[in-house]
């Protein structure tokens, strides 16, 4: 299946097209129906690597606006936000703009190749491009054009989805969940996530045990690795010329590819132990919408490796 093989606007339409509205009542801030904006984050500012919690390797720095302790009802979030949202509730749909035409660097000739979608993501509109540098609205067009979100201790009380960018952007597009994310869809049990072409991120690069998750329905993605303790009462679909490659169980800051790492390989926080990660395939969940064509996942038992 191609991105183009699904159609996200449904969910957007979902939210309402308004900037959203603010209400503080005590120390309980609500922010819904409606857009959000930079001006509406509670929490300052931070400036983190990605994926935020590995020690080398990062693709790139990210000067972010914070939302803390907020709970969120039907919001869209802008291109550019970038933001990071700590201990936040997020009811009914979430839905997360992005550019939908990936353009090859120094082109205008549109573009499906991933590796072009990484020379997207590090333009830079000032100075050169360094996993170092803090990417912000005044330097980067990829800042500017994607959303690259960090989600830590948030419960999803509902659905996520995007838009489909015609390639796959690496960081640009990507979201990541940490802490101890919940996802408790009471709005639409056929589907948790529905972002073609996104890089997804859950769970933690140096605990198996740490950052438990359960996502109930489909959840489509560009790329997705699942790590530590994770249950999936559904199905995974990840689009073609994505990442190619999906991760699902632990692997740590040491792994050099491997299928299922040698306890010597992961890191010593691990103290030899693997993650557990639990599908439940479910037939009778049908499919969400927003898939523009017939589908049937069949579970093949062979294909799946146990040690």
């Amino acid at each position: 299946m191609t991105p183009q093989s699904f159609d996200s606007s449904a969910f957007d339409a979902d939210v309402p097209n308004a900037t959203a509205t603010v209400t503080t009542s005590g120390s309980t801030k609500t922010i819904a129906n409606g857009t959000l904006t930079a001006a509406m984050a509670n929490g300052g500012t931070a400036t983190e690597h990605f994926p935020s919690d590995v020690t080398s390797g990062w693709q790139a720095t990210y000067a972010r606006p914070v939302f803390q302790n907020v709970t969120f009802n039907n919001v869209r979030i802008p291109k550019g936000l970038n933001a990071k949202f700590i201990n936040c509730t997020f009811n009914g749909y979430t839905y997360v703009k992005l550019n939908t035409n990936i353009v090859k660097a120094g082109t205008s000739t549109t573009t499906s190749d991933p590796g072009d979608g990484m020379g997207w993501a590090q333009q830079m509109t000032s100075g050169s491009f360094s996993a170092n540098t803090a990417l912000t609205a005044s330097n980067s067009t990829g800042f500017t054009q994607g959303n690259n979100l960090h989600f830590s201790g948030c419960t999803f009380n509902g659905v996520t989805a995007s838009d489909t960018p015609t390639a796959y952007t690496h960081f640009a597009n990507s979201w990541e969940f940490d802490g101890n994310t919940v996802f408790n869809d009471t709005v639409d049990q056929s589907v948790t996530i529905m972002a073609p072409n996104t890089n997804i991120e859950i769970g933690g690069y140096v605990d198996p045990a740490a950052n438990p998750s359960t996502l109930v329905g489909v959840v489509v993605a560009g790329n997705i690795d699942i790590r530590g303790t994770a249950v999936v009462d559904g199905s995974l679909i990840v689009t073609g010329n994505g990442a190619g490659n999906t991760t699902l169980g632990y692997f740590g800051s040491t792994d050099s590819g491997q299928a299922v790492p040698p306890p010597a390989q992961l890191p010593t926080q691990a103290n030899g132990q693997y993650g557990h990660l639990i599908f439940r395939y479910n037939p009778s969940r049908g499919m969400p919408k927003g898939i523009k064509v017939p589908l049937t996942a069949t579970p093949l038992t062979s294909t799946y490796q146990i040690q």
